[in-house]
């Protein structure tokens, strides 16, 4: 389907690093409690899904404090027409440089795996049921970066799958409510 899922086959590699870099990606191995090769795997799938897209200046890596911070100086009302302007525009930005058509199970994806597990914006559980989805996203960035996120997610649906979904939010987190009967789901 899309060439940089795993295929679930592996091939083996070998290179040379620095003796100091060796030491430390050994300590950091032993910090996580996986080995070597396991770590490196993570460091190269986290470069294959998500950090070759943003090469050239394309992101800007903030500690947490910093960016909530900068993001509770704002008004709401401007947090707000930020998420919903940009979520007409990045995600379909982001589906098409990784040669993707997006469809539900692709926008789930992506907000699982890319946003959540590799770029930390924030944590999301994804719940199913005969009727009805929901996304709950949760984090530690403030009010704003709610009113932000509840706003790129409707955005973001809208643009992508024309579907209207509905937003719950608190100062830590956003719930995103889908009704199922707007949803096509792929054919296996």
């Amino acid at each position: 389907m899309y060439d940089f899922l795993p295929s679930g086959r592996t091939v083996s590699r070998t290179f040379r690093l620095d003796q100091n870099w060796a030491r430390i990606l050994g300590e950091e191995a032993e910090r996580r409690d996986i080995s070597v090769s396991a770590l490196l795997n993570q460091l190269v799938q986290k470069f294959i899904f998500t950090d070759r897209y943003y090469e050239g200046g394309l992101a800007v890596t903030l500690p947490n404090k910093t960016f909530t911070a900068l993001i509770g100086r704002m008004r709401v009302e401007d947090a707000s027409e930020v998420g919903s302007n940009t979520g007409l525009t990045i995600p379909e930005d982001r589906f098409l440089m990784r040669g993707m058509t997006p469809d539900y199970e692709s926008v789930i994806w992506f907000f699982e795996e890319i946003l959540d597990k590799y770029n930390g914006i924030f944590t999301c559980v994804h719940h199913e049921n005969r009727d009805s989805a929901f996304l709950h996203l949760r984090h530690d960035m403030g009010e704003n970066w709610s009113h932000f996120l509840s706003n790129y997610m409707i955005s973001t649906f809208k643009s992508l799958l024309d579907i209207d979904v509905r937003t719950e939010l608190r100062e830590d987190s956003v719930t995103v409510y889908i009704d199922n009967k707007n949803v096509t789901r792929r054919r296996r």
